[in-house]
């Protein structure tokens, strides 16, 4: 006002138009809102940006395996997109190892999932049988074929150390009544260094591209010549040295590698349609008979599925245990002696205890007939000699059985793969097993019977060690995902998919010790085919050949053939692969019945690398 009286007043407005020239009134008033609806709304807004988010998150996550459908669907699904969804979150909160804790909005969801059941599980029916009637379409490749046959040709050479002519004179029966088990006691000796094992996380590509020179370098097949320069865990159980010394100090009936136990427990399917041969020898330690089991002949013929499997397990040591993880081994040198006294009853130490002491024992031990060899090759070489019992499962029913049913001791000669450091720097031991999947378009194959039973036993005889099971893609080597058991979960898989007692299995290996223990000393064949049914022909070396003269040589020709018409595996009702969690599609389901329509063709590409996850 003093201002305004005494003339020295400035108007704060003047040429105010200069300031707005560039501003466009226009466009204000039409984005004019309302503030108060602004705050009304502001959590709503912060719930969309969350969401928006966490789909451009999603969207940019890498996801293996996403390939186009190769066949044309005979009809969409009877659930919608959202029950889809829904069903898919129940199935994937209940396949946790933990028992989820359920909110009122999931127990909902339960309870229509378990309303919708009947629908799925027909639904899922027809998915098999639409799934079963294409595998005649679809095209099975052997890979790293040349590594397979070189290996199966230096295989050949073990059976020439093998008895030629044999004769029948007992049978071993598969099945019989009574309940078994077996129990891990101690570790009596371990040698070799124990690797680190990396497992890849996922979130790009991880292709498992290698071809069969590599595997030559890496793999030389003249490591499975036996002979008489070799150290002794190179050698079958019944040459080796430290196996004899062990079965001796301990009073043990069965020495057995752990390949000749994967054989044997794989032999209760009913059609009983393996075929096998397992050299035996008998020795006479303490006043009474010894039983060894040495590793299975090679087989004259496999399936394409076997033959990848068998050499995938090669493929995934090259990428996994490759020379950069070599120096992550763990090698300390300590004497037989202050390792057998620190493991002397590690059988009832707990999980923590005895990881803790395996990791820190397994070694190069100083023992007989042990030699020192490259790093690497200990690596990939290491060797664990462990005690179990195995007899009848002891309860009040049948308390009356003791006396019938006798308990012996055996030696298992193992492997393990490695361990892992997992994000709070625990470490644990892990057995890797790879499982091919041929039709990543239409979800997860089941795991086949006689890769179950071989996990689930390679588990028993590596006591506190985990199973991860690698599931790669067939077509283009790329690792799907990977899944984490136990022999309890695995146990629990076979009840699941095949309706059978794992434990059953172990009928066989109690039966060989007891029918086997009164035999006199010498060399032997176990041999069982389709004909053979429930029972395994036992064979003792003769020197001639004669009448109802079994001769080795007649069996195995100059090539490792191949079987056509390999057998359709069903898919997993239980598992989704990545690309059926991504699509948010429940496991063996057609499309959703909200879905865009199919195409007319019949087949579509499958040659765009995006579209293959590559």
């Amino acid at each position: 006002m003093h201002r305004i009286m005494s003339g020295n007043f400035t108007d704060p407005f003047q040429n105010i138009e200069e300031d707005y020239k560039d501003i466009k009134m226009d466009l204000m008033k039409a984005n004019d809102f309302n503030l108060n609806e602004e705050d009304k709304d502001d959590d709503k807004i912060n719930t969309v940006d969350k969401e928006c988010q966490s789909k451009q998150t999603k969207k940019k996550c890498y996801v293996p395996g996403i390939v186009k459908p190769i066949f044309k669907f005979p009809n969409q699904s009877k659930l919608t997109r959202e029950q889809q969804a829904m069903c898919l979150r129940v199935l994937l909160r209940f396949s946790e190892s933990d028992k989820p804790k359920l909110t009122q909005k999931e127990k909902e969801e339960l309870k229509n999932y378990i309303d919708l059941q009947q629908i799925i599980s027909q639904e899922q029916d027809k998915f098999l049988e639409f799934a079963k009637s294409k595998w005649h379409e679809r095209s099975l490749k052997i890979t790293c074929e040349d590594y397979i046959n070189i290996c199966w040709q230096s295989k050949l050479q073990y059976i020439h150390k093998l008895p030629r002519y044999c004769a029948e004179v007992t049978n071993v029966p598969f099945i019989a009544d009574k309940n078994i088990e077996i129990k891990f006691i101690s570790v009596c000796l371990q040698m070799g260094e124990l690797p680190e094992i990396v497992l890849p996380t996922l979130t790009r590509p991880y292709m498992l591209h290698v071809n069969s020179e590599q595997l030559q370098k890496r793999f030389p097949p003249k490591r499975n010549i036996l002979n008489e320069s070799s150290i002794s865990y190179k050698l079958s159980v019944s040459e080796d040295p430290n196996c004899q010394k062990l079965a001796e100090s301990n009073n043990v009936d069965l020495v057995i590698s752990s390949s000749g136990l994967n054989c044997l427990v794989n032999n209760i399917e009913p059609s009983y349609s393996n075929s096998w041969i397992l050299p035996l020898v008998i020795k006479r330690h303490n006043g009474k008979n010894v039983i060894y089991i040495d590793k299975p002949a090679p087989p004259t013929e496999s399936t394409i599925q076997e033959k990848n499997s068998w050499v995938y397990k090669y493929i995934l040591k090259y990428f996994l245990l490759g020379a950069k993880h070599l120096n992550s081994t763990r090698h300390i040198k300590e004497t037989s002696k202050e390792f057998s006294n620190t493991t002397s009853d590690q059988g009832n130490c707990s999980v923590e205890v005895f990881i803790d002491i395996f990791m820190k024992l397994f070694k190069l031990v100083k023992n007989i007939n042990c030699a020192v060899n490259k790093n690497s090759e200990m690596a990939e070489n290491n060797v664990s000699y462990k005690l179990f019992t195995i007899g009848p499962q002891f309860s009040e029913q049948n308390e009356l059985m003791k006396n019938v049913i006798k308990e012996y001791k055996l030696l298992i000669r193992t492997k393990t793969d490695g361990f892992e450091i997992l994000q709070n720097k625990v470490q644990r031991l892990l057995f890797l097993a790879p499982k091919l999947e041929y039709q990543v378009d239409l979800g997860a194959e089941v795991v086949t019977l006689e890769e179950s039973l071989k996990q689930w036993i390679s588990l028993i005889c590596r006591p506190h060690t985990f199973l991860a099971r690698i599931r790669i893609s067939a077509e283009t080597s790329e690792i799907l995902q990977i899944e984490h058991r136990t022999a309890i979960s695995i146990n629990n898989e076979i009840k699941r998919l095949y309706n059978m007692k794992v434990e059953d299995s172990l009928t066989i290996l109690h039966n060989v010790v007891q029918s086997l223990g009164n035999l006199s000393p010498g060399r032997y064949i176990m041999r069982h085919t389709v004909r053979n049914g429930a029972f395994a022909t036992i064979y003792k070396e003769v020197e001639s050949p004669g009448k109802n003269i079994f001769d080795m040589s007649t069996i195995y020709g100059k090539q490792f053939h191949s079987l056509l018409n390999p057998s359709w595996i069903p898919l997993d009702k239980t598992i989704p692969s990545p690309m059926f969690k991504r699509l948010e599609r429940m496991p063996a389901m057609f499309y959703p019945s909200n879905n865009k329509k199919f195409s007319k063709n019949k087949r579509c590409l499958t040659g765009n690398k995006s579209n293959m996850g590559i």
